[in-house]
């Protein structure tokens, strides 16, 4: 009862798995999901998807715009027993939910994809030339710069919101709220 909600369940190039889903969870598995090494987060919020992102990497996204990225996901610290012991004290005491903290921290092994845009991502997509487009509400379509750790802002003649994508050589196929629309690569 008192773990969340799980939004994705993704394949990184070098074959582990990993999970995603609310109150910044992330799961890691090197077995094909017999077990599952439960990492620290970079965000408190939700994360709705992640796409892998070269042999080892992995771009998270989420609520609000946030976006992370692993270069290495064995790289990214594991969560201790005192660590989850502590998000379970937290998840038990409702109290301390209203309590204002910032969602984003500092965690070894990942870089925060910076933005300006605040709207919520919902779905992402590697391309063959590897570049990573992230889809979410309002017509957002977001590329991540890895290389420069951000997110830039890629214009779509459209603001539907936008659950998943798929980069084509032909351009971007998107489903959300509007069904399934075709756009031109921006």
């Amino acid at each position: 009862e008192e773990q969340p909600n799980l939004y994705s369940l993704t394949r990184i190039g070098n074959g582990a798995l990993l999970l995603t889903g609310e109150r910044g969870f992330i799961a890691r598995s090197d077995d094909q999901g017999v077990t599952w090494i439960q990492l620290k987060s970079p965000y408190t919020g939700s994360y709705f998807g992640a796409v892998a992102a070269g042999e080892r990497g992995v771009v998270l996204f989420g609520l609000r715009g946030n976006a992370f990225h692993a270069a290495d996901i064995n790289a990214a610290a594991a969560l201790s027993e005192a660590d989850l012991a502590a998000l379970r004290e937290a998840a038990a005491n409702p109290e301390a939910s209203g309590e204002v903290s910032n969602p984003v921290s500092d965690v070894a092994g990942w870089a925060r994809l910076a933005s300006d845009d605040t709207e919520s991502l919902f779905g992402g997509s590697a391309a063959d030339d590897g570049s990573v487009l992230l889809f979410g509400a309002n017509g957002r379509v977001m590329q991540a710069d890895l290389a420069a750790n951000r997110l830039v802002r890629q214009q779509l003649p459209t603001n539907i919101n936008m659950n998943a994508g798929l980069v084509t050589a032909e351009g971007l196929i998107v489903v959300g709220t509007s069904g399934v629309q075709r756009f031109a690569k921006p």
